[in-house]
């Protein structure tokens, strides 16, 4: 026992002359040092050697393949990537201040417009004559004509060129009325005038007019010479169809706003140029029919030659306004998708064209 605990029972008054058990000493403990190894064996307490324990190792994941670098195009201009100033997009070529464009929809739609009143002009002159001077004519036949046949042709025309253009294109619409003009004055020159005297009722209404008497005079001329009054009715619709409805609409659907007011006065000055020559080509088979022998008909050969110049300015018209389709129009139309998309707009019948004007 150590002489400190010795101490402490001396001190403490109860205790003396007890024996204190013997308190036996805590071995000491010497640190054990554990070398790291590979991998050495652990003995279990029941003396088996277990399997080493070895370090899990990290999966294996699949080599990467490089992917080939591609190469993005570039969209920042050299002049920007060094520092400079982004170029200007490059501004189309023009010609006296005015695209390709422009005048590839203009100088067409001029020609265009001096063959359509060429062949106005020669017509105007020429259902005028035809019918004063038809046998049992006059001039009295002319309000007849405008009141009776050209009125009811002309509404008859309106309802059907509405019932199409809600079934046809704009480029079928455009041959389907201009192409049976060309035809009718084309068979008129060489097929209804010709054969007048079989395809006109003379002797019926000559028969018709002595039995109801002077008053119906008018009606009865038109009865009697009723190719010469279809040949008036047609060049009039030709002035309104083809001059106020297909051109102008064909040119306001190709043209903007600036170029209109900038061009269409001068279609204004083709259509005088179109007058002067079309005059010339009146008298110039005035002329040729004066200078014919006794015996041939010159009304006829007159007729004949001023119908074949109708008919080639009214071919020349359909070859410009198709070529204008092919090449044109696509452009127009890729240059206006661009901006902004064309609405569809609802297709109205005769009827519902009406009351929306109306209302």
């Amino acid at each position: 026992m150590s002489a400190s605990m010795l101490r402490k029972q001396a001190a403490m008054p109860g205790l003396a002359g007890r024996q204190v058990p013997k308190v036996c000493g805590l071995p000491k403990l010497a640190p054990r040092v554990v070398k790291l190894g590979a991998a050495s064996p652990i003995k279990g307490p029941l003396g088996n050697t277990p399997e080493p324990i070895r370090p899990l190792a990290a999966p294996q994941l699949p080599e990467r393949k490089q992917l080939p670098e591609q190469k993005l195009p570039r969209t920042v201009p050299q002049a920007a990537a060094d520092g400079g100033a982004t170029p200007e997009p490059q501004q189309p070529k023009k010609f006296m201040g005015f695209e390709a464009l422009t005048w590839a929809k203009i100088l067409p739609l001029g020609m265009m417009f001096f063959c359509i009143l060429f062949n106005y002009t020669i017509l105007r002159d020429t259902k005028d004559v035809l019918v004063v001077t038809a046998p049992g004519s006059g001039a009295e036949i002319i309000p007849f004509l405008k009141t009776y046949v050209n009125l009811p042709m002309a509404i008859g025309f309106t309802v059907g060129y509405a019932k199409l253009a809600n079934v046809l294109s704009s480029e079928a619409l455009f041959y389907t009325c201009i192409i049976p003009f060309i035809v009718f004055f084309g068979s008129f020159a060489g097929l209804l005038y010709p054969m007048r005297d079989v395809l006109h009722p003379t002797a019926f209404c000559e028969t018709l007019l002595q039995n109801v008497g002077e008053r119906w005079a008018g009606p009865i001329a038109i009865l009697r010479n009723w190719t010469f009054c279809l040949f008036y009715v047609m060049a009039e619709l030709w002035g309104s169809v083809v001059v106020s409805v297909l051109f102008w609409g064909f040119a306001n659907q190709i043209t903007t706003v600036e170029e209109a007011s900038q061009f269409y006065p001068l279609f204004g000055l083709g259509a005088n140029v179109a007058l002067i020559f079309s005059g010339q080509a009146v008298k110039y088979f005035s002329m040729v029919r004066a200078s014919l022998p006794p015996g041939v008909d010159g009304w006829g050969v007159s007729l004949a030659g001023l119908m074949g110049m109708v008919v080639v300015g009214g071919l020349i018209i359909l070859a410009i306004y198709w070529g204008l389709q092919r090449k044109v129009v696509p452009q127009v139309q890729n240059k206006i998708g661009d901006k902004k998309k064309k609405k569809s707009k609802a297709k109205m019948s005769v009827g519902e064209s009406f009351a929306f004007l109306a209302a």
